[in-house]
């Protein structure tokens, strides 16, 4: 059993085919359950409190929302080493791994830090710090764990894997948002006191992001395919700014994370908390498991769309659903909060279409003899929108502290600027979806179309429910009266 174990750790193959690939996958899918409960453990409440508790100031929240974007910078040396080796496998477990571990220190910050207002900006100093190096050793994951996934998925099913193990995903993150949000309001009401909490809520999290990161090691090596394009620095960055396709995506790409993570981002758990008085537990509701649901729903059809109908289709339709949901935001209140947890569940269903489309065109940039790159360039270059939204949008709402206006029975504050902004600011993604060049794919009003047409049976289905549940024991007793069976004719339908 160990040798086995050995041999697979240690195993490649230019090319994975029946029992192998399906293994491959399922362990894929398996990592990713534990991934989930990472993500869903540090997304959501859990960094915003902790800045909160550390001293954090709204221009902070903007700080540590581009932190991420500026870690990608390290991708280029890391596509070099790739070239050069053609190995990915090592290189993703060691440094995302490790990545996964330091979310132990940031556990023991509000531990280890001295208390007392004197000390605010070295506590703050030093979680931007351990920040920005657990997301540098994360960073290595894009060019590495892209085309590794590009090399290992058959391309006739990917929209189909990533939303089948999206969902898997999802049903580890959504009780897992719901728990951890419990815990933090428990924890920072009782006598364990709100640091203990959320450093236990941290290192739990950490563990789990370990294995998530260990179980890849099962997964065998395929070495990258050698590049038709000499290696060199200029070719690194250039040959991908070259490519026309692939700088129309970046066009996109930039500006829908500077008007949607960028404008956005920790503004809205703030807004939640500090405007409409959620509790942690709640606000996760709102952030974390209501999209989840909206994912969870929508992901299987959006998948579907993407191997029959393209990328840029989806990419189109799914942009335009999302450019109302950010300014919705300002209409939740501290007497109409439950409304708060209804507006994901509707951008839960558009950004699994933009996340299954948007994943599926950075794959195909990694296949054949292209320079891996690609993943490095987008995410620098994507980066650059996520480090100007943050910033931009925490000096406006620093500048904004403490100003309101009331507009019939809604007062506006410094975060629902934001939010506005970015809705105002998505308008100008859907024309740069529609440019994405794609051969073969469907006309977006033709995905239109089938969407809406998907929605009303949905709808219509959900609605009729009721009459269904009815109908089920009178059609069971019309078939016993007159002899028949399941299966000897066409239901009758009170449809």
């Amino acid at each position: 059993m160990v040798s086995r174990l050995f041999a697979t750790v240690f195993e490649e193959a230019e090319r994975l085919r029946g029992p192998q690939l399906r293994r491959s996958l399922q362990r894929v899918t398996l990592a990713w359950a534990f991934g989930a409960f990472f993500f869903a453990a540090t997304g959501g409440t859990a960094l915003p409190e902790l800045a909160k508790e550390l001293g954090g100031t709204p221009f902070f929240y903007g700080l540590l929302g581009a932190v991420p974007f500026l870690a990608t910078g390290i991708q280029l040396p890391v596509c070099w080493v790739i070239e050069r080796t053609r190995r990915r496998k090592w290189l993703f477990v060691c440094c995302v791994g490790l990545q996964r571990l330091l979310w132990l220190a940031v556990a023991a910050l509000p531990l280890l830090l001295p208390s007392g207002s004197q000390w605010r900006d070295l506590r703050l100093a030093t979680l931007l710090l351990v920040y920005f190096l657990a997301f540098s050793l994360g960073a290595v994951g894009n060019p590495t764990w892209m085309g590794w996934m590009a090399d290992l998925i058959p391309p006739r099913i990917r929209g189909r894997y990533w939303a089948f193990r999206r969902r898997v995903g999802l049903l580890v993150s959504v009780p897992t948002a719901l728990l951890s949000g419990w815990f933090i309001d428990r924890a920072g009401s009782g006598s364990l006191g709100l640091s203990n909490g959320l450093a236990i809520v941290f290192a739990v999290a950490a563990i789990c992001g370990t294995i998530d990161i260990l179980l890849f090691a099962l997964v065998p090596e395929i070495p990258k395919k050698p590049s038709e394009i000499r290696l060199t620095w200029a070719n690194l960055v250039l040959s991908p700014l070259r490519d026309r396709s692939f700088r129309r995506y970046l066009y996109f790409s930039t500006l829908l994370l500077f008007s949607t993570g960028g404008m956005m981002g920790h503004f809205l758990q703030r807004n939640l908390r500090e405007v409409v008085h959620m509790s942690n537990m709640t606000v996760n509701v709102a952030l974390l498991i209501t999209p989840s649901v909206g994912w969870y729903l929508s992901c299987g059809w959006w998948g579907r769309a993407c191997d029959r109908w393209g990328n840029r289709p989806v990419l189109v339709v799914a942009s335009t659903c999302i450019i109302p949901l950010a300014a919705m935001w300002c209409l939740i209140t501290p007497g109409l909060w439950w409304v708060g947890p209804l507006i994901p569940l509707a951008g839960g269903m558009a950004w699994s279409g933009l996340e299954l489309a948007s994943t599926n065109i950075m794959l195909g940039f990694a296949e054949g003899g292209r320079l891996s790159s690609y993943q490095a360039i987008g995410s620098i270059v994507a980066g650059i929108g996520g480090v100007c939204g943050p910033l931009l949008a925490g000096t406006i709402a620093q500048l904004l502290t403490g100003w309101s206006v009331r507009i019939g029975p809604l007062t506006l504050v410094n975060y629902h600027v934001l939010f506005l902004l970015s809705s105002l600011l998505r308008c100008l993604v859907v024309p740069l979806a529609r440019r994405l060049e794609e051969p073969g794919a469907r006309p977006a009003r033709d995905v239109l179309r089938l969407t809406a047409a998907n929605v009303f049976n949905a709808t219509r289905s959900f609605a009729l429910m009721p009459i269904r549940m009815v109908g089920w024991p009178v059609r069971a007793t019309y078939r016993l009266r007159n002899g028949r069976g399941d299966n000897d004719g066409p239901d009758e339908s009170f449809e």
